[in-house]
């Protein structure tokens, strides 16, 4: 039998973090090719976990999905240096367009997703946004 109580101090963050995103809804933008030659779409915003003091955990990561021809969510290069932090990154497209053909022109319209997660697991209500 312990003689006297341990006590512990916790925080608790259920605020989830709050993304933007640049370009801004309908923007027209240029894709590019990476090093394997693949079409990119370079995307950015920032990320930022609402609240202050030790309640507040912090943004853990982001996540961007691009639709059509890049279904896959992919991790943003997250910049914490930064107040709000700053995500960035150059989105793989599908190597093939939605009738399994090659994809030679990545011209078009785009809607792309993305979330930010803090670290107590809290994730951001995705707002989907129009480029193309």
């Amino acid at each position: 039998v312990q003689s006297t109580a341990t006590v512990s101090t916790i925080y608790v963050d259920d605020v989830a973090p709050i993304v933007t995103s640049s370009p801004s809804n309908n923007s027209v933008i240029a894709a590019g090719k990476d090093a394997d030659n693949r079409w990119i779409v370079p995307l950015s915003g920032t990320a930022s976990d609402p609240g202050t003091g030790l309640t507040t955990s912090g943004v853990a990561y982001v996540e961007v999905q691009v639709e059509p021809n890049g279904s896959d969510w992919y991790p943003a290069q997250v910049d914490m240096s930064t107040n709000p932090a700053t995500w960035y990154i150059d989105y793989p497209l599908s190597e093939f367009d939605e009738n399994n053909e090659p994809l030679l022109d990545p011209t078009g319209l785009y809607t792309f997703s993305v979330l930010a997660i803090d670290q107590a697991g809290n994730i951001t209500t995705s707002a989907n946004q129009v480029v193309g």
